[in-house]
């Protein structure tokens, strides 16, 4: 079910625009075919993935069938979006394409947080002397393709920290495990820390903390985070970057992934973006460029 009466009426409002485009759509390429359309949402085990079949069941009822197939992430959904291998897709905000890219912003919903959980043992050194303590563990990233994967790669960067090391910053090692393979691990193959961008409550999230007693910590610095897009004005963020100025600062509520003991135990502070419904634009109806 969708989180609020917000989001649902801004799907419907996104509904609407995209009946009157794909049924014009239709009839310019064809007088009387049932109208289809290719859907994705990222990692087929994600919350993304669930949204996107509740949206599927309100375009069913405005009399659109929608087909939905999992990708491994974000980044890569807007990339088979862009080749018109898919017509829709929910995409997490802040991720950069090219200028000419054919994808067309719909609607913008709720924000959704970046996660990051770390082994219990780690817990305290981290909250207390923040994501550069994390330099020689094992970082999930996400799976390569997913826009956790972005984002993660970019705070870490800001906290000091890079794959490589250099340039006054500290390495550590990087994992690209997917949702299944961080569900079917043991507590050993597990890395130390694990990022995830979700709408909440996060299915990952919300699984190691259970199973295996992952920690969330906080990820304080988000307005000085934000604040960097200064430093790209004139040019730009790189395509494949995250753009900044699209990135929020927000909080994961006390107990929302566990009771007694609380987890988080207060509001815990933390970056995020929006989640975004976007459409090829033979099928938006709308030839204009737009930002996500």
């Amino acid at each position: 079910m969708l989180r609020n009466q917000k989001d649902l009426a801004l799907l419907l409002i996104a509904m609407g625009m995209l009946v009157a485009g794909v049924t014009f759509w239709f009839r310019s390429s064809n007088p009387k075919p049932p109208i289809t359309l290719r859907m994705t949402a990222g990692d087929g085990s994600g919350l993304r993935h669930r949204l996107a079949s509740d949206f599927a069941l309100e375009a069913f009822k405005a009399g659109i069938q929608i087909d939905i197939k999992p990708t491994e992430g974000s980044e890569a959904a807007m990339e088979k979006l862009g080749n018109g291998e898919f017509d829709i897709a929910l995409v997490q905000g802040g991720l950069t394409s090219n200028p000419d890219s054919p994808i067309r912003q719909i609607s913008a919903l709720h924000i959704e947080p970046l996660h990051l959980l770390v082994k219990s043992e780690f817990q305290q050194t981290v909250s207390e002397k923040g994501l550069s303590s994390l330099a020689g563990r094992r970082i999930n990233l996400g799976a390569r393709g997913s826009g956790t994967h972005s984002l993660a790669t970019s705070v870490l960067r800001f906290a000091g920290l890079r794959v490589d090391g250099g340039k006054g910053c500290a390495s550590f090692l990087p994992n690209s495990l997917n949702y299944a393979e961080l569900l079917e691990a043991e507590f050993v193959e597990l890395p130390d820390a694990v990022f995830t961008v979700s709408t909440l409550p996060s299915p990952i999230a919300d699984f190691l903390a259970d199973k295996h007693d992952f920690r969330l910590v906080p990820i304080p610095f988000g307005e000085a985070f934000s604040l960097e897009a200064f430093s790209e004005l004139g040019t730009g963020p790189a395509v494949g970057s995250v753009d900044k100025r699209h990135v929020y600062s927000t909080t994961i509520p006390a107990f929302t992934y566990r009771v007694e003991p609380a987890s988080p135990l207060e509001p815990l502070s933390t970056i995020g973006t929006r989640l975004l419904l976007v459409a090829h634009k033979r099928v938006s109806g709308d030839s204009r460029t737009s930002s996500f």
